[in-house]
């Protein structure tokens, strides 16, 4: 027909030759004779001013020919979902293994950091145990006996103050004791020959002195002239703080301590509080 497409008879085979198709087997009343006409029908009554139909671009361009339903079944059947299968133990065990390392790692890490602070604080600590001992130590004994005898260094009340030292001060501990004037002159110590000599005192101990502050604990110079006759003793810490005689004037109390009790209470606080750091890190870092 004039301005239609002319199509062969839907029956006629060679319709699907003259295409490029393959000829498949079919016979009236056929799954393959209804598909081919339900196809073909629709293109017959469209004109072909209106644009080609689906079914004949389809058939004249080559495409493949859909046998029967089974095959449409099969390409647009939706491919079962696999769950995903658990990593194998290896995987797990290495997973488990590098995390724990991490954990060790980060605790070494935090506990050198930690214990090094808390050897710092055993360390005030242990300092600030000596300068409490000084500071009974004037409260208690020296204060109450200071004469202005021993502050001009009578021979009578250094000797008596020199039975006292002995007897209630000086221990394995506590090494040296002297008691200085305002001009640097020692008007008392347990070691005889420093008695009447005169050093220069620092600017700290002046400061104490004058102002009447607290008292002062610092690792003591043993170089100096007025310590010569300590560096038997090893390593001191000496503590100072002010102290009056009876008319008002200042002296300063000194007491000379060994590193040894210094270290002995740090290594104890490190025994009561160091486990307990430690252990608590390590629970915060596992649990």
């Amino acid at each position: 027909m004039d301005g239609w497409w002319a199509l062969p008879a839907v029956g006629d085979p060679s319709h699907v030759r003259s295409a490029g198709r393959r000829p498949t087997g079919w016979s009236p009343g056929s799954s393959s004779t209804s598909t081919a006409r339900a196809a073909v029908a629709p293109s017959i009554a469209e004109p072909a001013g209106h644009g080609t139909s689906t079914a004949v671009r389809s058939w004249t361009e080559g495409e493949p020919e859909v046998d029967d339903m089974s095959t449409v079944m099969h390409e647009s059947t939706v491919a079962p979902v696999v769950p995903p299968t658990a990593p194998p133990q290896s995987v797990l065990r290495q997973a488990m293994t590098r995390f724990v390392l991490a954990g060790l790692v980060a605790l070494l890490l935090v506990s050198t950091g930690v214990w090094f602070a808390a050897d710092r604080a055993a360390e005030r600590e242990a300092v600030e145990d000596a300068r409490q001992r000084t500071i009974t130590l004037a409260q208690s004994l020296v204060q109450p006996v200071m004469t202005q005898a021993l502050a001009d260094s009578d021979p009578a009340a250094v000797a008596a103050f020199d039975a006292l030292v002995r007897q209630r001060i000086l221990s394995d501990d506590v090494v040296r004791v002297k008691v200085w004037n305002g001009d640097g002159v020692i008007v008392y110590s347990d070691e005889p020959r420093l008695i009447g000599t005169q050093y220069a005192l620092d600017e700290e101990e002046i400061d104490v002195l004058r102002g009447g502050g607290s008292a002062v604990a610092e690792a003591s110079d043993l170089q100096r002239p007025e310590n010569r006759f300590d560096s038997a003793n090893g390593p001191l810490l000496e503590v100072y703080l002010p102290v009056w005689t009876p008319t008002g004037q200042t002296l300063l109390f000194e007491t000379y301590q060994t590193r040894t009790a210094v270290d002995a209470r740090q290594r104890e606080v490190l025994r009561e509080f160091g486990p307990l750091t430690i252990g608590g890190l390590a629970l915060l870092l596992f649990a």
